[in-house]
């Protein structure tokens, strides 16, 4: 029987990287406008792992990374796959390698998503979100 590519929802829960990740997220002025941990929580770690069953085999490439969501969540739950976090702003760049180095299959990219091709490949995934008010 094979095994799913997705970690279970317990190894998740129990991942200190990501209560490290959403502490600094919330902690860094201009990251977020959610200061309610709870709500960060729902909104910015729940939401994204909502995704996690529909991505392909990767590579994945979250185009404006800015804090990291939807992208570190779900490099969490899916270490099989390579995550590239495409973000523009330096700040936030810095922000994210902090982060990114935690985990394995993370690498940020620090350009412009118009001039950037990941890997070489203009088909790898994808990730958008709407940006919720």
């Amino acid at each position: 029987m094979a095994t799913s590519p997705i970690a279970s929802s317990s190894s998740v829960l129990s991942d200190e990287r990501l209560d490290r990740w959403l502490a600094a997220l919330l902690a860094t002025p201009g990251l977020t406008a959610i200061r309610d941990d709870a709500k960060a929580r729902a909104t910015l770690l729940d939401g994204a792992l909502a995704a996690a069953e529909l991505l392909g085999d990767g590579p994945i490439v979250d185009v404006g990374s800015g804090g990291g969501s939807p992208g570190i969540p779900l490099a969490s739950v899916r270490p099989n796959l390579d995550f590239a976090l495409l973000e523009s702003n330096r700040r936030k760049c810095d922000f994210l390698r902090k982060i990114a180095a935690g985990f394995e299959n993370v690498s940020v990219v620090c350009e412009q998503s118009a001039t950037t091709c990941i890997d070489g490949s203009p088909h790898a995934g994808s990730l958008a979100r709407e940006r919720q008010r």
